[in-house]
């Protein structure tokens, strides 16, 4: 098992940057037996105050990528929610959609296909998968999110000097812009889901905890997508905003994707 840690100078964020791979190119036979050529590229985004080393440490992920023949590729975000920051020239989306996956290709010996392609996160990192992939929908054949931080139309309302549990108002205001705008902007995926042809749009999986604090926002969009008529999975279970929670939900969420696979087969 093969695990990568990647230092390269990334030109949409104008620095170096850093991004963990694991994937089995190694792996034993007798471990992983018919492993295939080319790997399936899955995206790992990760939650607020976290980096690249996130799902590293909390999942079994050399099981999995053994399991589903697949290379989990983890960037580090900062605390960008995965959007384009104009001011500092960060530019975050174009660099998890565009430019990441090429950063990829050529170190690694995985798939080009958009149907192989996976964008996933947890919390910030779900709301990143959710909206680069309705953005560039012709790049992932696939989003899933655990528990994520769909929070657009709760921040909406902030004004100057108000601040919530995870941060104050400025820094809402820098990353997503104008918040009295937010609603229906390039940064809301609510407008995104709704912009898109409901057969352009890549497979969802969505899940949550029924103590997650986020709860209702996850119901709210997977209420947005019913009545878009965009097809998607959307799982609820006992637990809380942990890696107790998503750790039960990362297999089955894999094990839908190749159920996704073999039916297009």
């Amino acid at each position: 098992m093969a695990l990568l840690q990647i230092n390269c100078f990334a030109k949409s964020l104008r620095r170096k940057t850093q991004i963990t791979v694991i994937i089995p190119t190694d792996a034993p036979p007798e471990i992983a037996p018919n492993l295939p050529e080319r790997f399936k590229p899955i995206y790992l985004l990760h939650g607020f105050s976290e980096d690249h080393t996130a799902f590293l440490a909390g999942a079994p992920l050399q099981e999995y990528a053994c399991r589903y023949g697949a290379a989990f590729i983890m960037p580090s975000g900062e605390n960008s929610f995965y959007l384009n920051d104009g001011i500092r020239g960060a530019l975050y989306e174009e660099y998890i959609c565009l430019e990441l996956p090429e950063i990829a290709a050529k170190f690694l010996p995985i798939s080009d296909k958009r149907e192989d392609t996976v964008v996933a996160g947890i919390s910030m990192g779900g709301f990143g998968a959710i909206h680069s992939g309705l953005a560039h929908p012709e790049k992932f054949g696939a989003i899933i999110s655990y528990s994520a931080a769909l929070i657009t139309d709760g921040i909406s309302t902030m004004k100057e000097g108000d601040s919530n549990p995870v941060a104050p108002y400025s820094y809402y205001r820098h990353t997503f812009g104008d918040l009295t705008r937010l609603p229906g902007s390039r940064n809301d995926p609510k407008a995104l889901a709704a912009a898109l042809p409901p057969e352009d749009a890549p497979n969802i999986y969505m899940c949550c905890g029924t103590e997650d604090f986020l709860l209702n926002e996850n119901r709210d969009f997977h209420e947005t997508l019913v009545r878009l008529g965009i097809a998607h999975t959307y799982a609820e279970d006992s637990g809380t905003h942990d890696w107790a929670f998503w750790n039960r939900f990362i297999p089955r969420s894999l094990d839908w994707l190749e159920d996704q696979r073999r039916n297009r087969c």
